[in-house]
């Protein structure tokens, strides 16, 4: 481990920034604060899965793998890409329960629209993700909220930007289920490998009861 001043994480974990002269790139990173959310919930911030390095895609898989469930994080500037999908029918064998997060809708009119498309490469290309729901979110008007003039009009951008709801719903859904949620994952994987059996076994019985009649004649 090596440890850093949270001034210069930005160094560390953005490709845009240099890291400190004669260090190499890190695993992981690590990084504790004082958020309600967080006292009872690690929230583990993978590569985007559909960028050009198909490492990031590796180490997303790897840290979903192990995951109580997956907020799936995408931006309204257009719908799921292929890479997305992929990553989403791979994971979903193993991971139970996934909150989708459509960011930036603040930015982009047609949000509602991406939103639309996205639920529709779902049933096309990952049905059981098809009723997902969908929590649009707008981390810039929550900013916006700390320098509201009065509380008024920071509540009521916290609330407009849809970061509250998804707090909430993580509560609900993790906070003091991880045990069940991690359960529901083992269950899973293993009725997928045992289904990935089946369909071998199924496989060599036709091999070797292919040509019966001929052995008999």
């Amino acid at each position: 481990p090596v440890p850093i001043d949270l001034g210069q994480l930005i160094n560390w974990v953005s490709a845009a920034h240099e890291l400190p002269p004669g260090q190499i790139p890190p695993r992981y990173v690590e990084v504790t604060g004082p958020v309600p959310l967080l006292e009872r919930l690690s929230l583990v911030d993978t590569p985007g899965v559909g960028g050009l390095d198909s490492m990031h895609g590796e180490l997303a898989k790897e840290a979903a793998a192990g995951a109580t469930a997956l907020l799936f994080v995408v931006d309204a500037s257009a719908p799921f890409t292929s890479t997305e999908l992929q990553f989403l029918r791979d994971v979903g064998e193993r991971v139970e329960t996934v909150v989708f997060a459509l960011t930036k809708v603040d930015m982009f009119r047609g949000w509602r629209e991406v939103m639309e498309a996205d639920r529709q490469l779902l049933r096309d290309h990952a049905p059981r993700f098809a009723e997902a729901v969908f929590h649009p979110v707008s981390a810039r008007m929550f900013e916006t909220a700390a320098k509201a003039p009065n509380e008024q009009m920071a509540a009521m951008l916290r609330e407009k930007s849809g970061v509250a709801a998804i707090q909430t719903a993580l509560q609900e859904l993790l906070v003091g289920r991880s045990a069940m949620l991690g359960e529901a994952n083992t269950l899973r994987a293993l009725s997928s490998a045992l289904g990935e059996l089946k369909a071998k076994l199924q496989a060599e019985s036709r091999a070797l009861s292919a040509g019966e009649a001929e052995a008999e004649q």
